[in-house]
C-alpha cells in the first residue's frame, strides 16, 4: 500500500490527557481575557456616557447664563446708582403705579412684588413709603466687587448691579 493512503486510513491517535488540559487551560485563559476586556469596554462606555451627560449639562448652564445675561442687558428699568433706583421705586409706589414699581426688582421677583403691592392697603403703602424714604437717608455698603449694595436701617434692602450698569432691587 501506498504510504500516503496508509496515513489517511490510519486513525490519528487520541490526544493525551496533558494535551486536553493544555487546551482547557488556553480556553479558560481566553474566557478570562474576554471577560476582562468586556468589563473594561463597558466601563469605558459608561465613562463616555457620563462625560457626555456632564458636557450637555454644562452647555445647558451656559445657555441659561447667556439668556439671563441677554435679558439683563435688555432691562432698562433702574437707576445708575442704588439710591436712584430706590428713589424711582418710591416715586412709582407713591403714584400707585405698582406694575411700573415692580419693574425695579430683579426679573424673578417682579411678579411677587406686584402681587404684594396690589394686596396691600393704602395705609400700609403710606407707611411702607415713609420707611423707605428713611432708609434712603441712610448710608449703605457696597460689596467687595461693587456688584451689590445693602442699605443700612430698619428695613433690609439689597440691590444688584446688572451688566448694563443699572441697579435692580433684589429684596426689601
Amino acid at each position: 500500500m501506498n504510504p500516503e493512503i496508509q496515513k489517511i486510513l490510519q486513525p490519528e491517535p487520541l490526544p493525551s490527557r496533558s494535551t486536553k488540559a493544555v487546551r482547557q487551560f488556553v480556553v479558560f485563559i481566553f474566557i478570562i481575557i474576554a471577560v476582562i476586556l468586556a468589563i473594561f469596554l463597558l466601563a469605558e462606555y459608561d465613562r463616555r456616557q457620563n462625560a457626555k451627560a456632564v458636557d450637555q449639562l454644562n452647555q445647558m448652564v451656559l445657555d441659561i447664563q447667556k439668556a439671563d445675561y441677554e435679558e439683563a442687558m435688555r432691562d432698562t428699568y433702574g437707576g445708575k446708582t442704588p439710591q436712584e433706583t430706590l428713589l424711582l421705586y418710591i416715586t412709582a409706589v407713591e403714584k400707585g403705579d405698582y406694575e411700573f414699581a415692580s419693574k425695579y426688582f430683579i426679573g424673578t421677583k417682579q411678579k411677587e412684588e406686584l402681587e404684594r403691592l396690589n394686596k396691600s392697603k393704602r395705609e400700609e403703602i403710606t407707611m411702607y413709603v415713609s420707611e423707605l424714604k428713611n432708609v434712603l437717608k441712610n448710608d449703605g455698603v457696597y460689596s467687595q466687587q461693587n456688584q451689590r449694595f445693602n442699605f443700612d436701617g430698619d428695613i433690609l434692602l439689597n440691590l444688584k448691579q446688572y451688566p448694563n450698569g443699572i441697579w435692580k432691587i433684589i429684596e426689601i
